[in-house]
């Protein structure tokens, strides 16, 4: 390896892959992976790798190996090293503008951040140099006068809608009670809401802690101070997930005799209402409540609406078949079918973010591109993995392109509250199974009689580390 490579990979001279890329036997190669200062430079010194899509992947993914504020010290310095001449004009140029393009993200996601802040003393500092306009920028992002508008979308089929009730729900207002297709509307205009308002840096994030379900849920990591700094909307749509499954299981295992099946025919259009909204995550949550529930589905449905039912089952279903018969359902992330709807779908829609999530997730654990000594070499340099990071770009960009679209639907308040109370329920009770599990071993192996006696210590250090309330566990205790 050259010294003055030492801190690049290149794709191998020999690569069909590089030659096709734009490189040659003797000519520009593609980069494999490389330091952030390495990455900067090529940046400024305008290397055929290093073009805007680059910059901009650099910038969506910069997170999963750094902090922005280091990123922008990089940047920085890169810009005071170059001279000021006219030979290196263009460098001064190029760098500015990544430093633009970082601040955008970053004024996007929060105006009083370190990072920002960071940027603005640099800005003032240089004034003279480049002018007050990222000055302007900053101070107009603060003062929220920048207005964040949406394309208003609707994509409904053109039938009749039936005429509506909306009750004013409350406490004792029961499921079935709820027009299907009102409920669906005001649950699509929730998570559009946090969809919408999703940042490269909150995947970033996701990924570079491995962040999974039980820390985020069963451990009440939901309202740590740093989950909500760095990916606040993806953990909110995470918890509504989780919360719309456990809420609508606790709605059908409190039905009994004849209105479980009016129950379970209420969940089956309300789900075939967000199929036709698209609301393709919602949709995946209602599915997996089904789920043991399409035999009896089946028994009771018309055979049209054992169609509709089939259509939406398959859109999970791990299996390529057609129907349902002949084996279990097996809910899966990602299927042909779900891929195929979402590439059909030129409108307003919100996909199930399962399947991203599960897709980023294998690319951030793949290092197929290189082989142990690489790899140890990237570790031992601190390298950026370039190709991945092209991968989760192109993830990301998918993703984007739907949070460009939006939905023109009317909010009514009191379906949306009964929605939010039905949806913490879930996720409180989901958030508690832990705690009914602890209790049941606790008092069988104590005996305790929980009206007399102190609570175990394996329950007292259960409340302190997990910030349970009292009335839970005299609720799950009553219980047992």
């Amino acid at each position: 390896m050259d010294p003055e490579d030492e801190d690049v990979l290149y794709e191998e001279e020999n690569s069909l892959r590089a030659i096709l890329n734009g490189g040659t036997l003797g000519g520009p190669r593609r980069i494999k992976a490389a330091t952030l200062p390495k990455l900067v430079d090529l940046i400024a010194a305008k290397h055929p790798a290093a073009h805007l899509p680059f910059e901009q992947m650099l910038v969506d993914c910069h997170s999963l190996y750094c902090s922005s504020t280091q990123f922008i010290n990089v940047i920085i310095a890169k810009y005071e090293r170059v001279k000021d001449d006219e030979e290196q004009s263009q460098a001064k140029i190029k760098t500015l503008r990544l430093l633009r393009m970082l601040l955008a993200e970053l004024l996007l996601n929060n105006p009083e951040s370190k990072a920002v802040e960071t940027i603005r003393l640099f800005a003032q500092a240089q004034e003279a140099q480049f002018g007050s306009d990222i000055l302007e920028t900053i101070a107009q992002a603060r003062s929220k006068e920048a207005p964040k508008s949406k394309a208003v979308w609707s994509h409904m089929e053109e039938e009749p809608d039936p005429p509506i009730l909306l009750l004013p729900p409350d406490a004792q207002t029961k499921l079935d009670e709820v027009d299907p297709r009102e409920l669906a509307k005001q649950l699509t205009l929730l998570l559009a809401k946090e969809f919408a308002r999703l940042r490269p840096r909150e995947y970033a994030h996701f990924l570079r802690t491995k962040a999974s379900l039980f820390d985020l849920i069963y451990n009440h990591k939901l309202n740590d101070a740093q989950v909500k700094r760095k990916m606040d909307h993806l953990a909110a749509i995470i918890s509504r997930f989780c919360g719309l499954v456990h809420w609508l299981r606790r709605e059908i295992n409190a039905s009994v005799g004849p209105r479980r099946a009016k129950t379970l025919n209420y969940i089956f259009r309300f789900a075939w209402e967000l199929f036709r909204m698209r609301n393709l995550h919602a949709l995946g949550a209602v599915v997996l409540v089904l789920s043991p529930h399409f035999d009896d589905l089946q028994q009771m449905l018309s055979p049209s609406d054992v169609n509709k039912l089939t259509e939406l089952a398959l859109l999970f279903h791990s299996s390529e078949t057609e129907t349902l018969d002949g084996g279990g359902f097996e809910f899966s992330h990602s299927t042909k079918r779900g891929r195929d709807l979402l590439y059909q779908t030129h409108s307003a829609c919100l996909p199930f973010l399962g399947t991203y999530l599960h897709g980023m997730q294998i690319i951030n654990a793949t290092e197929a591109a290189f082989d142990d000594d690489q790899l140890a070499f990237l570790k031992t340099k601190n390298m950026l993995n370039l190709q991945k990071m092209e991968r989760l770009s192109l993830v990301l960009k998918l993703l984007q392109q739907f949070q460009d679209r939006w939905y023109g639907y009317e909010r009514v308040e009191t379906i949306r509250d009964y929605l939010k109370r039905g949806i913490d329920q879930g996720l409180r009770s989901m958030q508690l199974r832990p705690l009914g599990h602890l209790c049941r071993e606790t008092v069988w192996r104590h005996k305790v009689d929980w009206r007399r006696h102190k609570l175990p210590c394996e329950l007292n250090e259960f409340l302190a580390q997990h910030q349970v309330r009292l009335g839970d566990v005299l609720s799950v205790l009553s219980s047992l």
